[in-house]
């Protein structure tokens, strides 16, 4: 994410003996992004790179070659011709889109940019408020010192924990805080406990399956899907790598890319699988219940739709391709086919897909609901 018209601009400023050729060979070393090596390692070079200079090279009118460094900041502040030597621009609201999932991104709510280069990174929670104000505010003058409220925190395990949390209890000093907690997330450390108290209530699973609240639930493994042939990869990869005797750097870089399982579990072929897993376990259960389909990220979710709908025509297809032929068979009484030829007709009009996005803040199911039932 650099602004190249900046930069480009930036050198020309402080490195006006360079020529166009070597101007250009520190703009693409200065945005290039190597993914076979790790985010340490391109850390440190472009660190190098600000700090001391980019090393480019050309040759002069003499045919000499020449290896300079490409100045990228003045880190002095001064002027070049009068003007000042370093371009300062701060961007809110920027789209950041991902390098290797381009349909992945993110909205930085500010930037802060020196001479095309992204140097500054900050969230604000409310923008239309003074940063330092706000930040003062939060920390030092409650909102309110009645001791009549009660704040009550949904999925109090993952959010009671942090610096928002403790700026809402200085802000309502004499509150009653209520957390609810779907599990103690650690065997030895109960962080709700920690930060509320003793538990008010206490409700399982066992005893929402036993009133009739909750359906049993029922675990199957499905792992063999990814189709992994040898138990012992795992052990085979550690002793490759300890064959090869790899630096710190490289080593480091291994593992993180050997421990990123996202492109696995998104493969093409493992989607299809998933997806054809996914309309014949719920067309043959159709009268068991609904189903419900939740997918690693947005973009696989889709990905997903785009298998599963003409699987589920298919499917829907050959379901309603059954009913004639059982109604015009003589094996069985008329009786006994009105009901067969009955509920397979309802079955039918059970089967179809529904898929939407729920609006921002509703409570509609997820975006890939199945309805079969």
């Amino acid at each position: 994410m650099v602004l190249k018209r900046d930069l480009r601009a930036a050198l020309e400023r402080l490195d006006p003996d360079l020529p166009p050729a070597a101007i250009g060979e520190a703009v693409g070393k200065l945005t290039r992004h190597d993914f076979s090596r790790s985010l340490l390692q391109h850390n440190r070079e472009f660190y190098r790179f600000i700090r001391d200079g980019v090393p480019v090279s050309y040759r002069d009118a003499r045919g000499e070659l020449r290896q300079p460094r490409a100045r990228v900041i003045d880190f002095r502040n001064g002027t070049t011709n009068g003007r000042p030597s370093n371009r300062f621009r701060a961007v809110r609201e920027l789209k950041i889109t991902g390098l290797r999932a381009p349909s992945y991104n993110r909205r930085a709510d500010l930037v802060c940019f020196v001479n095309g280069l992204p140097l500054v990174f900050i969230e604000l929670k409310a923008v239309y408020k003074n940063i330092r104000a706000g930040f003062d505010g939060n920390l030092r003058e409650p909102y309110s010192t009645r001791d009549d409220i009660v704040v009550i925190s949904d999925e109090a395990h993952r959010t009671q924990a942090g610096k928002l949390a403790r700026n809402m209890r200085l802000a309502l000093p004499n509150a009653a805080f209520i957390g609810f907690t779907g599990t103690p997330l650690f065997k030895d450390d109960h962080l709700t406990k920690r930060i509320f108290g003793n538990y008010v209530s206490r409700y399982d699973f066992k005893r929402s399956e036993q009133d009739g609240a909750t359906v049993k639930l029922v675990y199957e493994n499905r792992g063999e899907k990814l189709g992994i042939a040898r138990l012992d990869l795992n052990d085979r990869i550690a002793e490759a790598i300890d064959r090869a005797d790899l630096d710190p750097d490289k080593e480091a870089l291994l593992e993180r890319l050997l421990g990123q399982d996202y492109e696995v579990i998104t493969a093409d072929d493992r989607l299809d699988k998933v997806a054809a897993d996914f309309v014949e376990h719920c067309a043959t259960r159709w009268e068991s219940g609904k189903a419900m389909l939740i997918c690693i990220d947005k973009l696989t979710c889709a990905r997903m739709l785009q298998r599963i709908l003409p699987r589920w025509q298919a499917k829907l297809s050959e379901v309603r391709g059954l009913i004639p032929r059982r109604m015009r068979s003589k094996r069985f009484p008329s009786g006994s086919m009105s009901t067969s030829g009955s509920r397979a007709r309802a079955g039918c009009s059970r089967l179809p897909l529904h898929s939407s996005w729920p609006s921002k803040g509703s409570a509609q199911r997820p975006p890939w609901t199945s309805a079969p039932g």
